[in-house]
């Protein structure tokens, strides 16, 4: 299969790209700063700007998948209102619907509804901390449920770390216990298995560590 992944030079995305092109797959590495991509073998390049249409159609071009690993940058950034989750899915939405693409994945988070269970930094402090990236996330989302056309899955990450590959738990929708931590490695490896195997259409997987 040939993959668009937007966000692909992010530390997940890139991630995301390594275990799409382990599995066989092609993909087009759809980023605003084409300078910042890693050159690899099976990955083309495409410069990006979601206020252009035209950009983002060229970049679904040819794709049988879509994965959305946009996201805000450092967490100053994030902090910010934002509109990026949402603005980015009503753009990717109406070009794969030009084009005739179904399959799309994004990348969203657990901190989208409060979990009851959650450890006290998660709830009380990051949650907190990163309010307006979650409201949009939110937006996102709705837009997706919105979107019957589309074979979509939201990935809610729970907190990323950077740890070896280890067994997780996939929850619908939220995660009712656990870490709520999970490495980049094993959140593109669920990614890039989802791509295939769709056992998570049109749902919110919730990904964590038990």
């Amino acid at each position: 299969m040939h993959v668009t992944v937007f966000g692909a030079n992010g530390q997940t995305g890139h991630e995301i790209v390594k275990q799409l092109l382990q599995r066989g797959h092609t993909v087009t590495a759809a980023v605003r700063r084409p300078s910042t991509v890693q050159p690899l073998d099976g990955v083309t390049v495409c410069k990006i700007d979601l206020s252009d249409q035209p950009s983002v159609l060229a970049a679904v071009q040819g794709s049988h998948a879509v994965i959305s690993a946009l996201g805000s940058g450092a967490l100053r950034s994030a902090r910010k209102k934002t509109s990026l989750y949402s603005d980015s899915a009503r753009a990717i939405r109406a070009a794969m619907r030009q084009l005739d693409v179904k399959r799309l994945i994004v990348l969203s988070s657990s901190g989208v509804d409060e979990e009851e269970n959650a450890p006290f930094f998660y709830n009380c402090i990051i949650r907190r901390f990163l309010m307006n990236t979650y409201i949009d996330m939110a937006r996102m989302e709705t837009i997706l449920s919105e979107s019957d056309d589309l074979e979509w899955t939201s990935v809610r990450l729970s907190y990323l770390v950077e740890c070896g590959s280890k067994p997780y738990k996939v929850y619908d929708t939220s995660i009712d216990s656990g870490t709520f931590r999970i490495g980049f490695k094993d959140a593109a490896d669920f990614v890039a298995n989802e791509v295939k195997e769709r056992k998570w259409m049109r749902k919110m997987a919730a990904i964590a560590y038990p």
